[in-house]
């Protein structure tokens, strides 16, 4: 699975010690930026390059990182035909892709610490799509609420 990565300069510290945890988990990363804690790229710049990578199906899902995750989350989720969620525990990591076809998960790399960071990213790229009736009227439901 091509996963692609991306985070502002709050989330860049929690993205750089992911992105070695990604490769040994066996994903193909793409990142997108930012590439230092410096950097002026601000969160709606990283979303509009990450979420452009998943509807070109270069990449599968997404993981973006930003000081709380909330910034990273509402801009992701402006672009239609992406569902993004703002994950920080275990169960919402798995749920927002099994019910909801999730394919960025957004984190507060200021909020998360490194351990549960990379649980979480790990339970979000394992998780599956249900795919049942219930969850695909949901998504679809979601879908029709795009201009």
């Amino acid at each position: 699975m091509n996963v692609v990565v991306s985070s502002d300069r709050s989330g860049f510290p929690m993205k750089r010690k992911l992105l070695p945890h990604l490769e040994s988990l066996g994903y193909a990363v793409i990142d997108v930026g930012t590439y230092d804690a410096d950097s002026q790229c601000p969160f709606p710049i990283g979303a509009q390059k990450l979420t452009a990578r998943i509807l070109s199906g270069e990449a599968e899902r997404g993981i973006m990182s930003c000081g709380s995750g909330i910034g990273a989350h509402i801009a992701a989720n402006k672009v239609p035909g992406i569902r993004a969620a703002l994950v920080h525990d275990m169960l919402t990591a798995r749920e927002c892709v099994e019910s909801l076809d999730a394919q960025v998960m957004c984190f507060g790399g200021e909020i998360v610490g490194d351990e549960m960071a990379c649980a979480l990213v790990r339970l979000f790229l394992e998780a599956r799509f249900k795919d049942d009736a219930e969850s695909r009227d949901l998504v679809a439901r979601i879908e029709a609420m795009s201009p």
